[in-house]
């Protein structure tokens, strides 16, 4: 008896079957020390169609120093769509959200931000967001985040040094002005309404009207 074993040639059509891996929608929720817990629901119901999404809540800094960031970036494959709620929540400095940007598209990655409508797309075919759309988009972004910075600043946190407004020259009061100062302070105005009418901060008030106090210039008694 004779066995006969035919050699049937085997082709694996790479094209279907890379085609066939599903391209998966990957969500990101950035929310820093002062957010509140109603924001973060919001942007769960908001992505709540994402395969998976990664969560960096109550913490600042640079984007690429955010643990689930770091691990986004590290699961992100070709084909998949990273998907944020708000421009404004991505990245708190132009430079780190060019080099996160840019991190994704390297990988064949798409971002898509739902608030401004923008598109990063990593095929040169395929439609992204216009030039004029993106800049005001960067405008806006900055506007925002600048708000933000100085919310933060005056609850009590500190800032970075992306943050830090230009140094202005510090405020400087006459000696007529700290009596007045003291006279508006007899009169039952507060420290605060005092800084106010003179255009200072209130720190800036307390230690003049306390140099002023001590330098026999007025007394509050």
């Amino acid at each position: 008896m004779v066995t006969l074993t035919l050699a049937v040639p085997f082709r694996v059509d790479l094209g279907i079957l890379f085609n066939g891996m599903k391209h998966r929608t990957l969500g990101y929720i950035h929310l820093s020390n002062e957010s509140h817990e109603s924001e973060l629901t919001r942007h769960r119901a908001t992505l709540a169609s994402a395969d998976h999404v990664y969560e960096d809540v109550h913490c600042g800094g640079r984007i690429v120093e955010r643990a689930q960031f770091r691990q986004l970036l590290s699961d992100a494959q070709a084909g998949d769509t990273v998907l944020c709620a708000s421009l404004d929540r991505w990245a708190w400095t132009f430079g780190d959200l060019q080099s996160s940007i840019k991190g994704l598209l390297d990988k064949g990655v798409t971002l898509s931000f739902l608030e401004p409508s923008l598109v990063f797309n990593p095929d040169p075919e395929q439609e992204s967001c216009s030039s004029s759309v993106l800049l005001q988009a960067l405008v806006d972004w900055d506007t925002t985040l600048q708000k933000r910075k100085m919310q933060h600043v005056v609850r009590g946190g500190s800032r970075t040094a992306s943050s830090r407004p230009p140094r202005l020259i510090k405020p400087r009061l006459t000696d007529a002005q700290l009596i007045k100062a003291g006279e508006l302070q007899r009169d039952g105005y507060t420290v605060q309404n005092i800084a106010d009418y003179f255009g200072v901060s209130r720190i800036t008030m307390v230690k003049y009207m306390k140099q002023a106090e001590e330098s026999g210039l007025y007394s509050t008694d």
